[in-house]
């Protein structure tokens, strides 16, 4: 019995130690009214996670953000995970959607449905994602079409630069596969020096100013700075002209960790917590990982992060 505890604690560590990426669905429908992990993801986890209790369902229906179920599972110490999609909804089967008009969980045809899906990986307050345009093989008059279709692409699991290339979809619909090919838009705020910028200046909001565009005018869109309170902290790292757009390949952070800086690591378990003395080998800024060496010469890779202050790296 030692034996397959010691096995289970292991695979827990692993599990905890290695990346992880969840992808949120976009919409579920429980019988239970208590939510749990693998009931809003779209990845099949092993049993030891896939039964973490996320939130017990208040009323017939609910939004859960993907900062609250990554909060949650801090809590439970996966703190090297990282999510796909901005929220998931969740109603109860007990919810009768279609005697609600114009309900948030039912679109109006399978194109809004598809916005509302693809907007859902974007940060809403950042981008909209528009189709301008569509083509199906064969024609079918999807304004016709309001259940009982499912979408099928590729994972989004890079975000914005799987949605930029986002062409070809398959619609099924009466156990019939159609080939809609899109024209999109995405649109949000595009940064501009409005002054000349030397290498090393560091940015300030008032040095740029914004319009409201379709980045996909732009090439290597997602380079783009979109969020100007993001780039806060870091420098030009070469001459920026009047009028140039801002890109994140023309800036560097400055680190709030330096080389040589004492930090201490912590080490989560789920009975217990380490910390140790480190000292940092590289430059770094939050939730980057950087290589740190122990008092006994061991090197070793983390995660800085910053709890009420203080610096401290993550394992």
């Amino acid at each position: 019995m030692k034996n397959l505890y010691l096995l289970v604690e292991i695979f827990l560590i692993s599990f905890i130690i290695c990346p992880v990426t969840l992808t949120l669905s976009n919409r579920v429908v429980l019988n239970s009214r208590y939510i749990y992990l693998q009931d809003i993801v779209e990845e099949n986890l092993p049993p030891s996670v896939k039964n973490i209790p996320i939130i017990k369902l208040n009323g017939k229906t609910q939004i859960i953000s993907g900062k609250k179920i990554l909060s949650i599972l801090y809590s439970h110490q996966m703190t090297d995970v990282s999510i796909v999609g901005q929220d998931v909804k969740v109603y109860h089967k007990d919810y009768q959607p279609e005697k609600i008009k114009n309900s948030f969980f039912l679109s109006s045809d399978p194109i809004s449905d598809l916005e509302r899906k693809i907007n859902s990986y974007l940060d809403d307050a950042v981008y909209e994602f528009q189709i301008t345009n569509y083509k199906m093989v064969p024609e079918i008059n999807l304004k016709e079409i309001s259940q009982d279709y499912q979408w099928k692409m590729n994972p989004l699991v890079k975000g914005l630069p799987d949605i930029l290339k986002l062409k070809n979809l398959t619609l099924q619909y009466q156990n019939q596969n159609y080939q809609v090919q899109i024209e999109s838009v995405i649109t949000g705020n595009v940064w501009f020096a409005q002054q000349s910028l030397k290498t090393n200046t560091t940015i300030a909001e008032e040095q740029f100013y914004y319009r409201k565009l379709d980045i996909k005018q732009f090439k290597d869109s997602a380079t783009l700075v979109m969020d100007i309170e993001q780039a806060k902290n870091s420098q030009v790292i070469k001459n920026l002209k009047n009028g140039q757009v801002l890109r994140w390949s023309d800036l560097k952070k400055m680190p709030i960790v330096k080389r040589g800086e004492n930090l201490s690591i912590k080490m989560h378990r789920p009975h217990f917590d380490i910390t140790i003395p480190c000292q940092a080998l590289e430059d770094g800024n939050l939730n980057e990982k950087i290589k740190v060496k122990l008092p006994n010469g061991k090197v070793m890779l983390g995660t800085v992060k910053k709890e009420q202050g203080a610096l401290y790296v993550e394992i």
